[in-house]
């Protein structure tokens, strides 16, 4: 074989230890020759780098970068061996690999077979980690610097593209490179930032690249193919790549998503190591392999043999890291600072009701998922739970984990399914990434309603075990030993949530029964306080009553359990009814001091302090709310009528309209917004927003009929007083609502003469606004003003000048 002089020089320069063979091509911009090494009988692959760069890179800094690089022993790298100069031409050296590189396969085959794809990423995944575990960065990943041997893929020319540039910085040179038009990587597989000619890239640019390379070989091409070099910058720079899934329809879509999340623009909103792709790869395939479950990916149907090298081709010509001409891309990168969502973000979680085949078990499936979601809040620390309220929207929907974390803006979901199989009851449990949709951590449990008050510790213990962290508490099961105990008291518990007259009624007698089966079951007399202090207001029962008997089961729940937010909670709910201001907000906020995520519990208190006038305060408490359950309407309805008490008609309107969006139906969201409509002059406007309906509360037709006198509409309004009227005689409530329609006429006096006899009934006003609505504003300058204050125990000051201190505030509102 004909040497050229470079060839010559080489020879010569290697001495007798090595003998030059031959050049191979395909090796880009640099030339590469394959030696015989002597001594030891093998063969070498010496590659010298273009002649473009002796001027501007440091050999020194190359060798001494060369070095690091060596340093890799990995399964699936292609280590270095030495560095050096011919000529002044930095030169690098390496095994001889046989075998064919991932660009001959891809372009002999196309697009690959999903089977053979994962493993060849799982592969190269494994060797990036291990890579940036030391730190080193390759910088020019791509399918011509993946070698397949043997049945596996080596990743070649490690370390190089980040020794020329590094080299050139050591000679404040890194300017130089583009001078002379040339930089370090490939336009097709080029990050963004690294398009951009960022001054920082790290290990990101690799996972980028590494989702490119993805991305062809499982689509047949990759995400901006058939443009120009400068042309194909610019696109990873602006354009968003078409969706992986739709080129690939049977790919599953937790790998799909996985491939086009290494495809972001933003360096912090890809996968931060590669060390977990190879986690999510592994699990994507675990949970392929296992098949089951409602919300496992879709499964690659026909899988293939694992791949074999079919010829003996030569990859050591596999061009290091290539040099190319690029366009200086005047946009740079805006990555984002780190910030204190971030952490929080990765440890937040959204447990999700179970979904459930026999309709008969729901109550069973809603209670472990609440229990779960209760102990993780309280057991697991530095976890953000979002609380059940939001969760159980998704309840009786088709979703995805994906679905949830776009909603509920969490990174995780905890996912089961239940059903029952004679006395067995099967619940697989599955903790997902919202990213990507791949399993941390599932589980198939088998239980019978006598052992399955311990099935929520153990789903706890297995979140807790996947997200590598202690539980700071013995877990505990419902607080009962007794399963019969328990299911009644489960089945009290989702009928009382159901509302309506008949099913609290029922659900206060199953409460009753499981606290025979176990009278120190605190949990069970908890839920009997709740189901009796609702009872007047559904059943017309009589208040005075059902609020003492509600009181008592609340204080016996407290004396068995103290830790029992959700009784503290309750007791200082109904405590409204007997105008202790003091002692109601103190109950709230120790039940709010034992659980911090109570959603509802900060709704209530936001609505006692707007009654006793702490409008700043409450606000706050509606914020709590509203970002603890951010799609439960009635946190947002609530957190509207504090924002039109304090003057804050715009904020107010766009809440309201978001708790419309999330529930057509909440008569108190339609109601407040026609309150602010009428504030406005909007008379149609208002009288077009409130419904109908007739199954209406009291308070509901009273504020119908507010509007209807608020806008001119004497005859509609006067119906809705005569059926008020009727009511009256045997329902207490409706005497209130009659006094809002009068003052909707402007009658001040009757208006204020039924709101004292409500008071006086404890009836109160808060369901309809409290005394800190606009509306309200022309009862303060009357005399009997004081006396309904006084009746129901307000401070006269804080209530009475609502209306003349009302400003614009700045809210806390998200």
């Amino acid at each position: 074989m004909a040497f050229d002089p470079l060839s010559g020089e080489l020879q010569r320069m290697l001495g007798r230890d090595f003998t030059v063979q031959r050049e191979l091509g395909g090796g880009g911009m640099s030339r590469v020759f394959v030696a015989t090494d002597n001594a030891l009988g093998r063969e070498i692959v010496i590659k010298i780098l273009p002649a473009e760069l002796a001027g501007v890179v440091s050999l020194e800094r190359f060798r001494r970068e060369i070095a690091l690089a060596a340093r890799l022993q990995h399964p699936h790298i292609v280590p270095l061996l030495a560095a050096g100069e011919i000529n002044g031409l930095p030169y690098f050296t390496m095994p001889f690999v046989e075998g064919e590189s991932l660009r001959a396969k891809l372009s002999s085959q196309g697009e690959l077979p999903v089977d053979v794809g994962m493993r060849i990423l799982r592969e190269v995944a494994s060797a990036l980690a291990a890579a940036h575990e030391k730190g080193i960065v390759h910088r020019d990943i791509k399918p011509d610097n993946i070698l397949l041997s043997g049945g596996s893929a080596m990743v070649t020319d490690f370390g190089v593209a980040k020794a020329v540039d590094d080299a050139s910085v050591a000679r404040n040179s890194r300017e130089a490179l583009t001078d002379i038009g040339i930089t370090v990587g490939t336009p097709a597989y080029m990050s963004p930032e690294q398009a951009a000619a960022s001054p920082t890239v790290d290990a990101r640019a690799d996972i980028y690249a590494f989702g490119v390379m993805a991305y062809e070989m499982l689509a047949g091409r990759t995400p901006f193919a058939g443009r120009s070099p400068q042309a194909t910058l610019a696109a990873h720079v602006v354009e968003i790549p078409e969706a992986l899934e739709k080129l690939r329809p049977n790919l599953s879509p937790a790998v799909a998503a996985l491939i086009m999340r290494c495809l972001e623009k933003r360096p912090a909103d890809r996968p931060q190591k590669a060390s977990q792709i190879v986690v999510a790869l592994d699990r994507a395939a675990e949970f392929d392999t296992a098949s089951h479950g409602k919300y496992s990916a879709a499964h690659n149907a026909n899988r293939k043999t694992a791949f074999g090298i079919s010829q003996r081709v030569i990859a050591g010509s596999v061009g290091a890291a290539v040099i190319v001409g690029a366009l200086l891309v005047a946009w740079r990168m805006k990555t984002p600072s780190s910030n204190s969502s971030g952490v929080e973000s990765e440890r937040s979680v959204a447990v999700m009701p179970l979904t459930n085949r026999d309709s008969a078990s729901e109550y069973l499936s809603l209670g472990i998922s609440d229990e779960v979601r209760s102990q993780l809040t309280s057991k697991v620390p530095g976890l953000r739970v979002l609380s059940g309220s939001s969760s159980n929207t998704f309840r009786g929907q088709q979703f995805t984990a994906q679905d949830v974390g776009q909603r509920l803006h969490v990174a995780l979901a905890l996912l089961g399914e239940m059903h029952r199989t004679g006395p067995s009851l099967h619940v697989g449990i599955e903790l997902v990434n919202v990213s990507d949709g791949i399993a941390r951590w599932s589980h198939q449990f088998i239980m019978t309603d006598s052992t399955v008050s311990s099935l929520p510790d153990s789903i706890i213990r297995g979140v807790a075990e996947a997200m590598q962290t202690s539980i700071t508490a013995k877990a505990g099961g419902f607080g009962t030993a007794n399963p019969e105990a328990l299911q009644l008291y489960l089945r009290a518990r989702y009928l009382v949530d159901k509302r309506g007259g008949e099913s609290i009624t029922r659900g206060a007698t199953l409460a009753e029964r499981a606290i025979a089966l176990d009278p120190k079951f605190a949990r069970a007399y908890a839920e009997l306080g709740i189901a009796r202090g609702l009872l007047p207001s559904y059943t017309g029962a009589n208040s005075d009553s059902g609020t003492a008997m509600a009181l008592r089961a609340e204080d016996k729940a407290i004396a068995l359990d103290s830790t029992l937010a959700e009784a503290w909670a309750a007791r200082g709910f109904w405590m409204q009814d007997t105008y202790e201001w003091a002692e109601t907000e103190r109950h709230l906020r120790r039940a709010l001091a034992l659980d911090p995520k109570f959603g509802m519990g900060h709704k209530w208190l936001c609505q006692v302090l707007t009654v006793v006038g702490k409008t700043d305060e409450a606000l706050k408490e509606c914020d709590a709310a509203t970002q603890l359950d951010p799609l439960l309407a009635i946190s947002w309805a609530t957190t509207g009528a504090m924002l039109f008490q304090s003057g804050q008609g715009a904020l107010a309107d766009q809440a309201l309209t978001r708790a419309i969006e999330m529930d057509p139906t909440s008569s108190y969201a339609h109601e407040t917004r026609a309150f602010l409509l009428i504030q406005r002059g909007q008379m149609q406007a208002a009288v077009n927003q409130i419904s109908a309906d007739n199954d209406s509360s009291p308070l509901d037709v009273g504020s119908r009929g507010y509007v209807y006198a608020a806008a001119g509409r004497r005859s509609l309004a006067m119906s809705l007083i005569k059926s008020l009227e009727a009511l009256a005689l045997h329902d207490p409530a409706a005497v209130p609502a009659i006094g809002l329609i009068y003052l909707g006429f402007g009658d001040v006096d009757r208006a204020i003469d039924c709101f004292i006899r409500g008071a006086k009934s404890r009836v109160l006003l808060v369901t309809i606004g409290s005394l800190a609505s606009p509306q309200m504003d022309a009862l303060r300058s009357n005399a009997r003003f004081p006396e309904l204050l006084r009746v129901m125990n307000l401070d006269e000051q804080p209530v009475a000048h609502m209306g003349v201190n009302r400003a614009a505030k700045k809210t806390l509102l998200h």
